[in-house]
């Protein structure tokens, strides 16, 4: 039952990524609030990352580098 449950949620996931990455081949320049929108649910650089269209090879730099920064301390 467990691991039904976590192939459940890699699932969702999956598919969470898949909307936000059809999003973005359409507006890709709004992937700074999509990067955020998905850190709030999902603090997972990976899953982040995931959003991003595979082709994008560019955006998925920007997000990288964003990821970096967002997580450095502030002051």
């Amino acid at each position: 039952r467990i691991s039904g449950g976590i192939l459940s949620k890699k699932k969702g996931v999956k598919k969470f990524q898949a909307l936000f990455q059809r999003s973005l081949e359409l507006k890709p320049n709004q992937w700074k609030k999509a990067a955020d929108r998905v850190w709030e649910y999902f603090p997972n650089d990976a899953v982040v990352v995931g959003i991003v269209p595979k082709d994008n090879v560019k955006l998925k730099s920007e997000v990288m580098k964003y990821l970096v920064k967002k997580k450095l301390p502030k002051g």
